[in-house]
């Protein structure tokens, strides 16, 4: 089966991370943060999104957005307001919903990101 190409990188606020899709990286990340069972990570130390390659294609889509939520609770200093997994209860919780939405619409979709509609 033939994936979308993932993105590279992603710009939050003043932030770029990095966006690692491969198997060793992803692996060296789960030992080196000590998060073995992760499908998904976000190190904002580094600067980095590693996604686990052996997702299916919505998976793989469904934890990028996930993953950038979280650099976006990081880059708004929203995440010092929620409790301890606090935030990954939300994220987890509205990521999938969010995609979807986004998914099936569309127009509000290509209103949302500008596009030019006559």
């Amino acid at each position: 089966m033939a994936y979308r190409k993932m993105p590279k990188e992603v710009t939050v606020g003043p932030y770029t991370f990095q966006i690692k899709g491969d198997k060793a990286s992803m692996d060296a990340a789960k030992v080196k943060f000590e998060c073995l069972e992760a499908i998904g990570f976000t190190s904002t130390h580094e600067q980095c999104i590693y996604i686990d390659p052996d997702l299916n294609e919505d998976m793989r889509s469904e934890v990028l957005l996930h993953e950038i939520m979280h650099t976006i609770c990081e880059a708004t200093g929203i995440n010092s307001s929620f409790e301890e997994k606090e935030e990954e209860q939300f994220i987890a919780t509205v990521s999938p919903t969010l995609l979807d939405t986004l998914r099936r619409n569309e127009a509000v979709l290509s209103y949302l990101l500008g596009d030019v509609i006559e």
